[in-house]
């Protein structure tokens, strides 16, 4: 059965957190400890993760985290999509697709704006859920240090 879920860092299971350390440490090989010690440091009560389960398997994570950005004196909230995995197995079956659906869906439905850094050969696959490139002063202001492509989402 496939189960989608949406929830704050606040309300995630134990298990859940697991689910996620353990995704993460399929793709990034730091280690669950390293994992669990950038988790607690980083993560805020309030950012949302986006999870994909068939039966009990954890198999798309995506991590958007509330911040703030500041533009001509003026402060917007916003979402940055920070993290996207789909377990290996379930690669190249469309569960990308469904969570960048869960993602748009959630960043609406909290009527937020949403950033993310990308490589430029993944600009076309986030144009495809009507993700845009960020002008070049915003991405000055932004302090693009890794030098990535920035894309927004609900931005006007």
């Amino acid at each position: 059965m496939l189960k989608f879920i949406s929830l704050t860092t606040s309300k995630l299971s134990k298990n859940s957190k697991e689910d996620i350390l353990k995704l993460k440490d399929t793709n990034w090989k730091y280690g669950i400890k390293s994992q669990k010690r950038h988790f607690l440091k980083n993560i805020k009560k309030n950012d949302i993760h986006n999870l994909i389960y068939i039966n009990k398997i954890l198999v798309g994570y995506t991590l958007l985290r509330n911040s703030k950005l500041k533009i001509k004196n003026k402060k917007i909230d916003y979402l940055h999509f920070d993290t996207i995995i789909v377990r290996k197995k379930f690669r190249n079956q469309k569960f990308s697709n469904l969570l960048m659906f869960l993602n748009n869906f959630v960043i609406e439905k909290n009527n937020k704006k949403a950033i993310l850094y990308c490589e430029k050969n993944m600009i076309n696959f986030y144009k495809k859920y009507n993700w845009r490139r960020m002008n070049a002063k915003i991405n000055f202001i932004i302090k693009n240090e890794h030098k990535k492509i920035i894309m927004k989402y609900n931005f006007d």
